[in-house]
């Protein structure tokens, strides 16, 4: 099928990689990522998206899309949500979400996308750091064992949900 969907965008391409576009509907009830590596849009965007329904992964997509931005600087506020229901997988995935809890390392030293883990004491989620964050993985080091609040984009990887930082 072929939608129309409008939201705000909150992560632009070139922050996980060069084409992933995170954007949810402005009252924060769902979200969705596009692939585009030519598209030009800014955080606080309100974009206009049509295109294909499709999938990738376990997360819902549209494909071969036109945006339209519809106006800027336009503000949008994460959806807290507990550390155990976001590891079972929610239907807001893809939205802009906010989890707190103790944080502790999951992948080796020296990696480039690192995997840490946050738990509330719901149970802990995956917090995927992609190495073109900036986020550095010395910093993320230093508050091992300490309680933080993250926030980013929400995804399902081989069935688990997972937070993934944008800065």
């Amino acid at each position: 099928d072929v939608v129309t969907l409008t939201g705000l965008v909150y992560v632009v391409p070139g922050t996980y990689n060069s084409g992933a576009m995170y954007w949810q509907c402005a009252s924060g009830t769902g979200g969705m990522t596009l692939f585009d590596s030519g598209l030009v849009v800014a955080v606080g965007d309100e974009v206009s998206v049509t295109g294909t329904v499709g999938a990738f992964g376990d997360e819902i997509q549209l494909e071969n899309t036109t945006v339209t931005v519809l106006s800027s600087g336009n503000f949008s506020l994460p959806t807290p949500i507990a550390t155990g229901d976001l590891a079972a997988g929610t239907d807001m995935l893809g939205s802009l979400m906010t989890v707190q809890g103790m944080l502790s390392k999951t992948s080796a030293d020296g990696c480039f996308n690192c995997q840490y883990a946050i738990d509330d004491g719901s149970g802990p989620v995956i917090v995927f750091v992609d190495g073109t964050t900036g986020i550095t993985e010395a910093d993320l080091d230093s508050w091992t064992g300490d309680i933080v609040k993250i926030q980013g984009a929400t995804k399902c990887y081989n069935g688990e949900g997972e937070i993934l930082p944008r800065y």
